[in-house]
């Protein structure tokens, strides 16, 4: 990477954050899109911690040799797995590329990347897993008893994850006008477009009130659910703050949102739910269906309904 006859106006380019800021603002419409480039150019450029590379001349001045050095740094690692590394790696390529794009015409930016001795190493750090995390009916119960104590609008939320199923930036995308009470579901968006979920009648009637109240908060969003900024929450506020109270708790398994989908979904198949039903209540897709499309036309909440009834696991029990 070289910048023709550029050495001597370095103090003409724009400063690296300012280029960033550009850059990341192609990604506005994902917070969580903006949130992962961040982290993975703080790598090259960032100071505040020891792990980082601490590149320290400007965009413009970026060469080969520099990115081969940065390349080796990340093969080095131990503190991240190799999967992270590819990511970060990936994504100074696509912030270089924008930059080699944008900025060519004023300042003759010509990028080379190295490509030959780009080898990652055979072993790193192990990536963490929780996929075969589940949580038990008992252990849902103590994690709903706690929060019905403690915190109201997670005990809501985390109902929601454990009786519905969304995933984490499907319930983020909730809005309370979504949120159709008669017939028991809501409506939210995921990363495939629209979803559908259905709830319980105790856990219906818990957000006819949670809504009314929610409605008296002045915010710029429609969202269910707000941080304390009146937001909509971040995609890691959730998951840092299960992280923070099952010690408080008393459990040890490592829960996130993602468990309470799995463990819903293991807890219907043990009921002897089928491969189909299962699949149309967490909205996956089905063999042989344009899901997305049958969703929309056919419309047949009852239908649906019916199906969640069925195959509620947590009939009896009092949350």
């Amino acid at each position: 990477m070289t910048v023709k006859n550029q050495k001597d106006k370095s103090e003409n380019f724009p400063s690296n954050d300012q280029i960033i800021e550009k850059y990341l603002k192609r990604y506005k419409h994902s917070k969580q899109s903006i949130a992962t480039r961040k982290s993975a150019l703080n790598y090259f450029f960032g100071t505040s911690k020891e792990e980082y590379f601490n590149y320290k001349g400007f965009v413009f001045e970026i060469s080969k040799k520099d990115l081969l050095d940065y390349f080796d740094y990340l093969n080095q690692l131990e503190t991240i797995s190799l999967s992270t590394k590819r990511i970060k790696w990936t994504l100074l390529k696509s912030f270089l590329d924008y930059c080699g794009d944008y900025y060519e015409d004023d300042y003759d930016f010509i990028i080379k990347f190295p490509n030959r001795l780009v080898k990652w190493k055979p072993t790193h750090k192990e990536p963490k897993s929780n996929s075969d995390v589940f949580l038990t009916i008992d252990e849902i119960q103590k994690i709903l008893n706690w929060l019905k104590e403690n915190n109201f609008t997670y005990y809501i939320i985390v109902r929601i994850f454990i009786e519905s199923g969304p995933r984490k930036g499907e319930l983020i995308n909730i809005d309370y006008d979504k949120v159709f009470l008669k017939n028991r579901y809501f409506d939210t968006k995921g990363k495939r477009g629209r979803k559908a979920y259905y709830c319980s009648k105790e856990l219906r009637d818990l957000l006819e009130s949670f809504i009314e109240e929610r409605k008296l908060l002045k915010a710029d969003t429609k969202s269910l659910f707000l941080s304390s900024h009146l937001k909509r929450f971040s995609n890691r506020a959730f998951n840092d703050y299960l992280k923070k109270i099952m010690p408080k708790i008393g459990i040890t398994k490592n829960v996130t949102c993602q468990v309470f989908r799995r463990s819903l979904n293991a807890l219907r198949f043990e009921m002897g739910c089928t491969d189909t039903i299962l699949r149309t209540l967490l909205n996956q897709a089905v063999a042989g269906v344009n899901f997305n499309n049958y969703m929309r036309k056919s419309l047949d909440y009852e239908k649906f309904l019916n199906y969640y009834d069925t195959w509620y696991p947590f009939k009896n029990i009092q949350f």
